[in-house]
């Protein structure tokens, strides 16, 4: 949450001084998901279709708030979002961002290929791209993500709530998040997604999972130290305690109820 705040506060701080990066953030909302992450994004896509202060507000951007970021993650977002007339060329453009677990992390960006030609599975991770490129996907995360106003009023004309955005679902005989759902769906409308390797993100687990971690081969998150066994001591009655400072008081009150 404090990369969010950081980014908010570099932006407006350039609007003051006068320079014009090409953007300006309109405000910001704010949900806490728990488990229920499609919930989530869903009520920050409607909030911001429907409220008033975001009416003529062009690009949403969502950031999860346990990214890591600098300000120049915007200026990379929007990197040739236009072409030269004016027109959308990337109505949806991710951040390098990473996942994964004790064994390695990887970029989350993907593309859908035949599974008789990938050992069963549908899904291929992106991991040939170079430093700072540009690259077309079929799928990335949500962590970070800019996604222009008309993508989103499509998906709320032709999916019903609650679910017009995200949604777990199935895919291909897999199981997908809701960040998948939202790529697939938009993907079937022939809306290009893109992920800007330039645009460099940390995701905040045991450590800090990013481009120089997954480059470097380290494994991504540390062991998690086992919790120390409880000492037992067998007492009147059957019953079995753990020892401690109050082991006396534990071994009367075990006998009143025996």
């Amino acid at each position: 949450m404090q990369s969010v705040m950081n980014l908010m506060y570099a932006s407006e701080q350039a609007f003051q001084r006068g320079d014009t990066p090409g953007y300006t953030v309109a405000g910001h909302l704010r949900v806490e998901s728990g488990p229920r992450i499609a919930s989530a994004r869903n009520f920050l896509v409607r909030n911001f279709l429907i409220d008033d202060k975001f009416r003529d507000v062009e690009w949403l951007l969502m950031l999860d708030a346990d990214m890591t970021f600098d300000a120049s993650v915007l200026e990379h977002l929007f990197e040739g979002v236009r072409t030269a007339e004016g027109k959308i060329a990337r109505p949806v453009v991710g951040g390098l961002c990473f996942a994964g677990g004790h064994g390695g992390i990887y970029p989350t960006m993907y593309r859908i290929v035949d599974p008789k030609t990938n050992g069963g599975d549908a899904i291929s991770i992106v991991t040939d791209f170079e430093e700072d490129e540009v690259v077309e996907v079929d799928a990335t995360g949500a962590a970070c993500l800019l996604i222009h106003r008309g993508v989103l009023e499509y998906l709320a004309e032709n999916y019903e709530e609650p679910c017009r955005w995200f949604a777990e679902s199935v895919y291909l005989g897999q199981e997908f998040g809701e960040d998948w759902t939202f790529c697939v769906r938009i993907r079937q409308a022939n809306v290009p997604i893109y992920v800007n390797t330039a645009a460099k993100t940390g995701h905040v687990k045991s450590v800090v999972m990013d481009e120089e971690m997954w480059r470097t081969g380290a494994v991504a998150l540390k062991p998690l130290a086992p919790a120390p066994a409880p000492k037992l001591e067998v007492v009147e009655g059957g019953l079995i305690l753990p020892s401690g400072p109050n082991r006396e008081q534990r071994r009367a009150a075990a006998r009143v109820r025996a």
